[in-house]
C-alpha cells in the first residue's frame, strides 16, 4: 500500500489564517487552524527561487505559479486542487480529490 503524503506550501498557512480569523473572528481559532494543518501536512518552502520561477513562468495567477513551482521544487508527484483551471500549465499532474481518493483505491486493489 502506498502512502500518500500531503503537503501545502508555507505561504497556504498565512491564508488559513487569514481567512480563519476573518471567518471566525478568532484569533484562536486561527491558530488552531495553522497548528492542526502543521500537524497534518508536510510544509514546501517558498524560497527565491520558486518565487522568481513563479514570476517569470509567464502563467497569469502569481499565487497558483507560486504553488506549482513550490511542488516542482520539492518534487511533488502531483497538486490537488479544487481549481484545477488555475494550473493548466503545470508541469506535474493536477488531481481533483475525487481523483485522488479514486487513484488511492486503485493501488489498493478497490
Amino acid at each position: 500500500m502506498e502512502e500518500v503524503v500531503a503537503y501545502v506550501t508555507a505561504t497556504t498557512l498565512t491564508d488559513i489564517f487569514y481567512i480563519s480569523r476573518r471567518h471566525t473572528q478568532s484569533i484562536e481559532q486561527a491558530r488552531q487552524a495553522v497548528s492542526e494543518t502543521l500537524a497534518a501536512m508536510m510544509i514546501c518552502p517558498v524560497d527565491r527561487v520558486v518565487l522568481e520561477s513563479a514570476l517569470n513562468s509567464g502563467l497569469p495567477d502569481f499565487e497558483d505559479a507560486v504553488q506549482i513551482f513550490s511542488a516542482v521544487a520539492q518534487g511533488l508527484e502531483a497538486i490537488v486542487t479544487r481549481d484545477a483551471q488555475g494550473f493548466l500549465s503545470s508541469p506535474i499532474p493536477v488531481l481533483s480529490i475525487q481523483d485522488l481518493l479514486q487513484q488511492v483505491r486503485q493501488q489498493n486493489g478497490g
